[in-house]
């Protein structure tokens, strides 16, 4: 049997009259809080509204959420390991270049000695030579 918009309307003035003889605090009326308004809304407008299809379509919302913020926080938490690790072998590379650095700056000082005392067994060599001519 399909109802008119009539007979529907009429419907939701007797259970707007009900609800309304409520205490305004009452179970039933509270449980009822809006849909009456949604009700009247589907009649003027050909519409389909509820407050337990909001209701369901918020859960499903609310569950997809709560998996992506999930996912991100893992995300994240991945992230920070990367960045974490990344630093670490940026500061062992810095140490390392420093330790180098140190390294080289010993292995210059050790070149520049030996070449002295080359160049210096040279001049010296140059020296006796040049008596002999």
């Amino acid at each position: 049997m399909i109802s008119s918009k009539s007979q529907e309307q009429e419907v939701l003035n007797k259970i707007v009259d009900l609800l309304d003889s409520l205490e305004k605090d009452s179970y039933v009326r509270t449980a009822f809080e809006g849909c009456c308004l949604d009700a009247q809304i589907n009649i003027d407008n050909d519409f389909s509204l509820s407050y337990y299809d909001r209701y369901v379509t918020a859960t499903k919302l609310i569950c997809e959420l709560k998996t992506k913020i999930n996912y991100l926080e893992l995300s994240l938490k991945s992230a920070h390991n990367i960045i974490d690790e990344k630093e670490r072998l940026l500061n062992h590379a810095l140490a390392q270049l420093n330790i180098n650095e140190d390294e080289q700056i010993c292995y210059g000082k050790n070149f520049m000695e030996e070449m002295h005392d080359k160049l210096t067994e040279f001049c010296e060599w140059a020296d006796s030579v040049t008596h002999l001519l």
